[in-house]
């Protein structure tokens, strides 16, 4: 039986975009497939991978928002939720920042909602240090109610990443929290159990193509189990255990 091919011509679409275009996030299966590894498929063997890592370059200084990559106004005092809102990843994202959380496997949340361009909706969701394995971990958050495939948060992260003057976000960073100058800067997609993301991360050994683009993209994927209460503000009770931690490289 043929493999599925993706009905979309990857190579066409600017790598910068890529992860934003709507078909991305679609799940599957198509013919026992998932959408995921279909489309990872098709990025390896057109090199779209490369590209990515090779030719999105970082926002020049005069893009940045005037006070660099962290905001003067984040403070765990002056957190907000809107518990209106359909997508939970910012309520979640806030609660561990204001209640300064240690993440299992990822150390302590210490930013969230980082602006990588100037009036352009571009955030890496967490920013957490993990003393322990010397690592500053930018973090793409997706919920325990996301629908998206596991391979929307891959391209996110992997794009911000290359998007980030690193220079300058060390520079930034070290104003925040002093004492991780030389960690590593890691890519991490977070997801939970139950989700489509999180099963097909749980199971990725039937997913070779997808397997191997996370590696060479550098992403760690962490999977936490999802016991999140169902509304989310500062009274909320939130203890993230993880159920696997996945490094491919």
């Amino acid at each position: 039986m043929n493999k599925p091919k993706p009905d979309i011509n990857l190579e066409f679409i600017a790598a910068e975009i890529l992860y934003d275009i709507p078909f991305i996030k679609r799940t599957g299966p198509r013919k026992g497939r998932s959408y995921s590894e279909i489309y990872a498929e098709e990025i390896l063997a057109k090199g779209i991978h490369k590209k990515i890592l090779n030719e999105i370059s970082f926002i020049k200084e005069n893009d940045l928002r005037a006070d660099g990559y962290f905001c003067e106004s984040h403070k765990p005092q002056n957190i907000e939720f809107n518990i209106k809102q359909k997508r939970r990843e910012p309520n979640i994202a806030r609660w561990l920042y204001a209640n300064s959380s240690e993440i299992d496997g990822l150390g302590k949340v210490v930013e969230y909602e980082i602006p990588l361009i100037k009036k352009i909706h571009k955030n890496i969701d967490l920013i957490t240090v993990n003393e322990a394995e010397k690592s500053i971990n930018l973090i793409e958050l997706k919920s325990d109610e996301n629908a998206e495939g596991l391979l929307r948060g891959i391209l996110e992260i992997a794009t911000y990443y290359q998007l980030l003057n690193i220079k300058s976000f060390r520079k930034s960073f070290a104003k925040i929290y002093g004492g991780a100058e030389g960690f590593d800067i890691k890519k991490i997609v977070a997801v939970f159990d139950g989700t489509k993301a999180g099963e097909l991360a749980l199971n990725l050994e039937n997913c070779p193509n997808l397997r191997t683009l996370i590696a060479e993209l550098d992403i760690n994927i962490f999977v936490f189990e999802s016991n999140l209460p169902k509304l989310i503000n500062q009274a909320s009770k939130i203890n993230l255990k993880l159920a696997k931690k996945i490094i491919l490289h």
